[in-house]
């Protein structure tokens, strides 16, 4: 399901969303933002994200190296990298900045 936020939410999962902000998420989340007036459903085809949300019972992918090239990880969002360094298992006790997420996603 492809969602955008209409106003600005965090979540623990993956920080801050603006308002206006596209992503890709599962249909049982994306059914709870909409519900809760947070995010409303598009069909608008968008700039093609690496990153889609899963189910929490699919196991995590591992990044690739065509993931990882320079190019595709500073197109990304913040949130889009967010769960790309879940997916892939990296774990960090604060908060880490954009560019400090791109280098341990190179890193893996």
């Amino acid at each position: 399901m492809r969602v955008k936020f209409i106003r600005r939410t965090y979540t623990a999962e993956l920080g801050f969303l603006n308002a206006g902000e596209i992503m890709d998420i599962d249909d049982k989340t994306g059914s709870r933002w909409i519900n809760k007036r947070i995010a409303v459903e598009i069909d608008v085809p968008v700039k093609k994200s690496k990153v889609l949300a899963k189910a929490p019972a699919e196991a995590p992918e591992k990044v690739t190296e065509e993931e990882t090239s320079v190019d595709g990880l500073d197109e990304m969002t913040y949130s889009q990298l967010l769960m790309l360094a879940k997916n892939n298992g990296i774990e960090f006790k604060k908060r880490p900045k954009k560019a400090e997420l791109i280098e341990l996603l190179r890193g893996v």
